[in-house]
């Protein structure tokens, strides 16, 4: 019995077997990416659905190992019975490990003194080095843990107020008053 196969005009050439390969992997990779929301795509490197908030459902991976994050709007975050909010801005770039969570573009944390009020970025996110816990690793004695367990549920926005006061349109991180809590 004889089998037939078609080769493309002019013939076969690994550099086109080549390029279609590399051309049906990326289309994979944006079907993967436009189909779950990131939430199932950090638990799959180890996190707990709940780093993100629950708007935070559109993300693209790009070649350079970098995932970006779209939301509708910036976004103020808490955890856990805590006075510590995060603003999750309307794009994050970050770059996505087992375990480790680098390169972070797009999220702020209050500053843990209230005497010195402000804003300073989170850095990394890690959940292989303490066991138990995820850290969101901030500059300035600003990193904080949580409980594996406390992160597994997945947040709504808290809204675009903190204290009473908007983020405003642009919603600068360093703009918004932060009284005693």
């Amino acid at each position: 019995m004889a089998t037939s196969v078609l080769l493309p005009r002019g013939g076969f050439s690994p550099s086109s077997s080549s390029s279609s390969m590399i051309l049906l992997l990326l289309l994979v990779l944006v079907a993967i990416s436009s189909a779950s929301p990131v939430h199932e795509l950090v638990s799959k490197f180890g996190f707990p659905p709940g780093i993100f908030p629950k708007e935070a459902k559109n993300y693209k991976l790009s070649t350079d190992g970098f995932v970006d994050i779209e939301l509708d709007q910036h976004c103020l975050l808490n955890f856990v019975w805590s006075a510590n909010f995060y603003i999750y801005e309307k794009r994050i770039r970050l770059k996505l490990n087992f375990g480790r969570i680098t390169d972070i573009t797009g999220i702020t944390t209050q500053k843990r003194y209230y005497y010195t009020p402000g804003w300073v970025p989170v850095t990394a996110i890690d959940v292989g080095r303490h066991k138990g816990y995820v850290v969101f690793e901030a500059p300035s004695s600003n990193s904080r843990a949580y409980s594996i367990a406390s992160l597994k549920e997945i947040r709504h926005c808290m809204g675009r107020k903190l204290d009473g006061h908007s983020c405003g349109d642009s919603c600068e991180t360093s703009s918004i008053p932060i009284s005693e809590v």
